[in-house]
């Protein structure tokens, strides 16, 4: 079962079985664009992409997604954390808004 992050509440795919992109720009950028993280082979983050520019001061820091996303810090080629993962962790970049976390079953293709 696919979970809302901040709100914290489960919720399903209109159809029953697949998010359609409608519906996740719908959960997580007011209808605007989002961006997707692949954690695992079937873990996917999707978010916000302009969450943090939104408002004035942009939408609040998740520290639950930012937590989940440093857990599975993504390594580059060279052994290291990728970009984003390191700003991660260094706490030069965060995730913004409510985050929309699924299994890659539960995405439209």
């Amino acid at each position: 079962m696919a979970k809302l992050m901040t709100a914290t509440r489960e919720v399903k795919p209109g159809n029953g079985v697949r998010f359609t992109l409608k519906e996740l720009q719908n959960l997580v950028a007011d209808g605007g664009l989002i961006e997707m993280m692949t954690l695992d082979d079937d873990t996917i983050l999707v978010f916000d992409e302009e969450g943090k520019l939104k408002g004035e001061s942009g939408k609040p820091y998740n520290e639950e997604a930012t937590d989940l996303v440093v857990s599975f810090a993504t390594i580059d080629s060279y052994g290291e954390p990728g970009t984003f993962s390191a700003d991660l962790q260094q706490g030069r970049n965060w995730i913004a808004g409510d985050v929309l976390v699924c299994s890659s079953e539960e995405l439209e293709k």
